[in-house]
C-alpha cells in the first residue's frame, strides 16, 4: 500500500504542478492580451486559449482538491455518529464518488477517442480537440487513484475494532 500512495503522492504532484504552469501561462496571456488590445493589435485566438488553459487546471487540480479533501462536504452529520459507523459512511460515500469519477474518466477518454477519429479541431487556432479531452480524462483517473487509496484506509478504519 505504501508504493501505491507514493506513486499517487507523485502523479498528484505532477500534475498539480502541469496545473500550476497552466494557470500562470493563462495569467499572462491575459495581460499580453490586454496590453495588445490597448495598442489596437488583440492576440487571435487569446480567449480560446485561456479557454483550454482552464479546463486543463480545473482537470490538474482535481486529484490534488480529492488528496487534500479540499472539497466541500457534509462531514456534521458523518462526524456525530460512532466511529465505526462514521467511517462506514465515509467508505460507502468514498465507493459512490470511485464509481462516478471513473465513469467519468472512461467516458472522457471514449470521448477523445471520437474526437480523434473524426479529426475534430478548435474553431480559431486548430487545435486537436482530443488533446483537451485525454488530459481532463487523465486528471480524472489520477482521482480514481487517489479516492481508491482513500477508501482503503476507511475500510481498514471501518473494520478495526
Amino acid at each position: 500500500m505504501e508504493n501505491f500512495d507514493r506513486l499517487t503522492g507523485y502523479l498528484v504532484s505532477a500534475l498539480k504542478a502541469g496545473g500550476g504552469l497552466c494557470l500562470v501561462a493563462m495569467m499572462a496571456l491575459t495581460c499580453l492580451d490586454v496590453v495588445l488590445r490597448a495598442t489596437g493589435s488583440p492576440l487571435e485566438g487569446a480567449v480560446e486559449l485561456v479557454a483550454w488553459l482552464g479546463a486543463l487546471v480545473l482537470a490538474l487540480a482535481l486529484p490534488q482538491t480529492q488528496a487534500r479533501n479540499g472539497h466541500v462536504g457534509l462531514m456534521s452529520l458523518v462526524q456525530r455518529l460512532p466511529r465505526r459507523s462514521s467511517a462506514t459512511v465515509q467508505t460507502l460515500a468514498a465507493l459512490g464518488s470511485l464509481a462516478l469519477c471513473g465513469a467519468a474518466a472512461w467516458q472522457s477518454w471514449v470521448y477523445a477517442g471520437q474526437l480523434w477519429a473524426s479529426n475534430e479541431i478548435s474553431m480559431t487556432l486548430g487545435l486537436p480537440q482530443h488533446v483537451l479531452a485525454r488530459v481532463i480524462s487523465l486528471g480524472l483517473w489520477v482521482t480514481c487513484l487517489v479516492i481508491a487509496g482513500q477508501t482503503c484506509a476507511l475500510i481498514q478504519k471501518a473494520v478495526r475494532p
